[in-house]
């Protein structure tokens, strides 16, 4: 039976994109009313903390950022 009377529910989207595109996505999914995003790295270590960083910045401290490892 049921456990819950609610979900969280985040959004995700791209995959292997320049760091300013994930965070003009996190803030367009952030804009949509989700209160966390995932991205889905791979560009190398530098590039993905950097999108981080920038994802950080464009939706403040109010949306939670999940990394995906690939499995």
């Amino acid at each position: 039976g049921r456990v819950r009377d609610r979900i969280l529910l985040y959004g995700s989207g791209g995959m292997y994109m320049p760091p300013a595109a994930y965070a003009e996505e996190a803030a367009t999914v952030a804009g949509m009313g989700f209160r966390a995003y995932k991205m889905r790295p791979g560009m190398g270590p530098e590039a993905d903390v950097e999108a981080v960083r920038q994802m950080r910045e464009m939706v403040g401290p109010g949306i939670d950022l999940m990394v995906d490892a690939h499995t």
